[in-house]
């Protein structure tokens, strides 16, 4: 008669992928979003823009406008952040 914790250990080892089954038990397609970004700094204020991709071509865009004073680098910065 087998106890649980000898079930669950052979359940774990008939079920467990070894490094020669993996490639034909799970394949992973890796398909990347791109990302856009830009901030601008003038005299009526600062704004960022983000634009995302995805992997099927759909664009999603994003437009800030911030509330403090910045340079056009803490523009970028902060469209980073976004």
């Amino acid at each position: 008669m087998l106890n649980k914790g000898q079930v669950l250990v052979d359940f774990v080892v008939e079920f467990t992928l070894t490094v020669s089954n993996v490639a034909r038990v799970c394949s992973v397609l890796l398909r990347p979003w791109q990302v856009y970004m830009d901030g601008a700094s003038n005299a009526q204020g600062v704004g960022v823009d983000i634009v995302l991709v995805s992997p099927k071509g759909i664009r999603l865009e994003h437009l800030l406008r911030l509330s403090f004073r910045a340079s056009n680098n803490e523009a970028e910065c902060e469209a980073l952040i976004a």
